[in-house]
């Protein structure tokens, strides 16, 4: 009798398993599989910022030989000159600041912090 009872016993708590897990587990999977989509997007969130600053900043290196091209064309004009370069400077600031956006504040350490960048007029200047 008693054998029979630890028995009865034993597949109660077999069965009662069995209905438990049958719910916990696909909630499990849901719940790792929600975290693993939150994870991804965190991700790839971040490559699209890095690649986004990349392609500014490449642009800038672009716009950078053409700077230098029509300083050539410009010549001994040192006024035309100067606003070309002033002109350069921002566009090379425009490059910078997105590469400093995806920085972490530990990875900016030591950098100057460079104010928005501004073009500066010749009566600006001096």
């Amino acid at each position: 009798m008693v054998a029979h009872a630890a028995a009865r016993s034993y597949i109660g708590i077999v069965t009662l398993l069995g209905e438990v897990l049958t719910v916990i587990g696909p909630v499990g999977v849901l719940g790792l599989w929600l975290y693993q989509q939150i994870e991804i997007e965190r991700h790839s969130s971040e490559l699209r910022r890095i690649a986004s600053a990349r392609s500014i900043y490449q642009t800038y290196q672009s716009h950078n030989a053409v700077f230098n091209a029509l300083n050539e064309l410009v010549g001994p004009s040192k006024a035309a000159t100067e606003q070309l370069r002033n002109f350069q400077i921002y566009n090379y600031e425009l490059g910078l600041a997105g590469l400093e956006k995806v920085l972490s504040p530990e990875e900016r350490t030591g950098f100057r912090v460079v104010p928005t960048p501004t073009v500066r007029r010749a009566s600006q200047r001096k």
